[in-house]
């Protein structure tokens, strides 16, 4: 008999795929505030800043300069000013004390405002010269003459020779103060004088006359220094009479 037949194979199982995700939750919704609860108030705004000051003119030498945030008078504000009547009339360019006290507060009370409302800058004077001896110098802050710098010293070539204020301090710091301030135009304030003193006159030998000039033509004399009268006292008795040496020999 033929042999059984074969059994047939199974049939093949179904692919399965993977169960989708389950979805996530919604995020909560946000609870609404609850009526004893009142919404936050805004944050303040920062507190303005006082004006920031730009750095003060260091120049010209021997002047005053203020800075005003506010004022009541027809003044321009919040920039740098040069006191051109504090230094003509109070000395405000060329002493410290003027600018930035006494200066500060008169601009203080002529704008109606507090003292640290107005800041002062103080450019000093350079140092007079020391030299020669027998000299005199000014310092003018300003000046109508176009013969005279300001803010620099010059020496008083004029007045040491025609007025002695070389040799003779009030004739220096007093009688050419003066006439510089009338000459120039402002106040006496505005003006600066130096004086260099002569060196002490020699004392030995006895019966001897010396001489002391601040210019001379002649090569032969040197300025500025004590020379003996080694003619005068030949030929003039310089040496020996005081009118000879003080009066005629001058």
């Amino acid at each position: 008999s033929p042999p059984p037949p074969s059994p047939s194979p199974p049939p093949p199982l179904p692919s399965l795929s993977p169960p989708p995700p389950s979805p996530s939750p919604p995020p909560p919704s946000p609870s609404p505030p609850s009526p004893s609860q009142s919404p936050p108030s805004p944050s303040p705004p920062p507190p303005s800043l006082p004006p920031r000051i730009p750095p003060a003119p260091t120049s010209p030498p021997g002047s005053c300069f203020v800075f005003l945030q506010i004022c009541n008078q027809n003044v321009l504000t919040n920039r740098w000013l040069r006191d051109s009547w504090g230094e003509a009339n109070l000395r405000s360019g060329t002493q410290r004390t003027a600018c930035e006290q006494i200066r500060r507060s008169s601009f203080a009370a002529w704008c109606g405002v507090q003292v640290g409302a107005v800041t002062m800058h103080f450019n000093p004077a350079p140092p007079a010269p020391t030299t020669p001896s027998g000299s005199c110098y000014v310092f003018v802050a300003s000046c109508i003459q176009v013969a005279v710098s300001p803010n620099r010293w010059l020496r008083d070539s004029w007045g040491e020779a025609n007025q002695r204020s070389g040799t003779d301090r009030t004739a220096c710091e007093q009688t050419r103060r003066s006439s510089f301030a009338a000459w120039c135009g402002v106040q006496v304030g505005a003006v600066t004088m130096h004086f260099n003193p002569a060196p002490p006159a020699p004392t030995t030998p006895s019966g001897s006359c010396y001489v002391f000039v601040a210019s001379c033509i002649q090569v032969a004399v040197s300025p500025n220094r004590w020379l003996r009268d080694s003619w005068g006292e030949a030929n003039q008795r310089s040496g020996t009479d005081r009118t000879a040496c003080e009066q005629t020999r001058r």
